[in-house]
C-alpha cells in the first residue's frame, strides 16, 4: 500500500503541485473550469494578496508516491477573531482524487496550525 503524505507548500514547486492537485482531482469532471494557474500564485503571494498579506493563511497538498493528490488551504483569519472572539479557523480548497485516506488526511492538516494559533474549532469558509 502506498503511503500519503501531508506537506505545506513552502516553495513555488509545492504551490505548483498544490495547482496540480485540483486539476488531477478534477481530471474526470467535464464541467471543472480551473483557475488559472497566475490567479491561484497571486491570491497567495503575501505581496499581491490583502487576504494573506493581513492573516496567517497556509496550503498544505497531498502526495500519494511523490505525486500531488489533494489539497487544503486554512486561513486563521483575524478580523473574525476580532469581532466574534470565537477562537475558529477556517479551511478552503479541499479538493482530492476519489481515494478514502487522502481528503481525511487532508482536512486534518490545518489543526496543527489552528493549536498553534489558539484556534479550538475550524469550519469550511463559504462565499
Amino acid at each position: 500500500m502506498s503511503t500519503i503524505e501531508i506537506r505545506e507548500a513552502g516553495s513555488r514547486a509545492d504551490f505548483d503541485a498544490f495547482v496540480e492537485a485540483a486539476h488531477r482531482a478534477q481530471a474526470g469532471n467535464k464541467h471543472y473550469v480551473p483557475l488559472l494557474r497566475d490567479e491561484m500564485h497571486w491570491a497567495f503571494d503575501k505581496r499581491k494578496s490583502p487576504l494573506v498579506r493581513e492573516n496567517d493563511v497556509h496550503a498544505f497538498v497531498a502526495y500519494r508516491d511523490g505525486i500531488p493528490i489533494g489539497r487544503i488551504a486554512s486561513v486563521v483569519n483575524r478580523a473574525h477573531l476580532a469581532k466574534y472572539n470565537d477562537a475558529t479557523g477556517h479551511f478552503g480548497l479541499l479538493q482530492g482524487i476519489d481515494d478514502r485516506r487522502s481528503l481525511p488526511r487532508c482536512s486534518n492538516a490545518p489543526r496543527r496550525i489552528y493549536a498553534v494559533k489558539a484556534c479550538v474549532a475550524f469550519r469550511a469558509r463559504s462565499a
